[in-house]
């Protein structure tokens, strides 16, 4: 039952989160340690819970190649409007119900 009320809270104030937090706030500043750590695989880096995109978004401009899951479609509307994230990469997924879209030892 949680995960549903995780849901419909971020899809009830996705917008309100994603302005209050952060707005056009550049993601920077305070994702130097994801880079590090994502430039170190070779392959498909994913994100769970990627939320409004911030981070994917700037790894992608990193060159890294990143798919981002989310279990809000208004977090996920948010990444692709406020930070340009490809429809592509993005994934709406109930991660405890449905495995991940990948053949397995690929990711």
């Amino acid at each position: 039952m949680r995960i549903v009320e995780t849901r419909e809270f971020y899809d009830s104030t996705g917008r309100q989160h994603f302005g209050a937090n952060y707005g056009h706030y550049p993601a920077k500043g305070d994702i130097t340690f994801q880079t590090i750590v994502a430039k170190k695989p070779t392959g498909k880096v994913i994100e769970l819970a990627c939320g409004d995109g911030r981070i994917l978004s700037a790894l992608l401009e990193e060159g890294i190649d990143i798919e981002g899951f989310d279990y809000s479609e208004t977090m996920l509307d948010i990444a692709k409007a406020e930070y340009n994230v490809p429809p592509e990469r993005l994934h709406n997924l109930d991660l405890l119900e449905n495995p991940l879209p990948f053949p397995d030892n690929t990711v």
